[in-house]
């Protein structure tokens, strides 16, 4: 496989993972009204705290796809870049 697709397949995933993060955090909503209607404060708590990984999960993909053009990768501390905080190692599974 060239350079230019596997760059494509792996843009192509990231879209496709904060896609499904995104989907999830709005329909998050809903879930957790149900759980907080039905008396199930363990259970809305559980959603809310599904609901922010989601939350985080797009924000990095974000970030993830933004440096996709660099020679580096975010993770990777560089003279002219800040590395983003609080984010997976290299390697790292989230």
């Amino acid at each position: 496989m060239d350079g230019e697709a596997a760059y494509s397949d792996v843009a192509y995933d990231l879209m496709e993972l904060q896609f499904r993060s995104v989907c999830a955090v709005r329909g998050s909503g809903r879930r957790i009204r149900a759980a907080e209607a039905a008396g199930k404060h363990a259970v809305a708590a559980y959603f809310r705290a599904v609901r922010a990984e989601d939350a985080e999960r797009a924000e990095y993909c974000q970030e993830l796809l933004g440096a996709l053009d660099r020679p580096y990768g975010p993770w990777e501390a560089h003279a002219d870049d800040s590395e983003p905080s609080g984010r997976a190692e290299e390697g790292e599974l989230r």
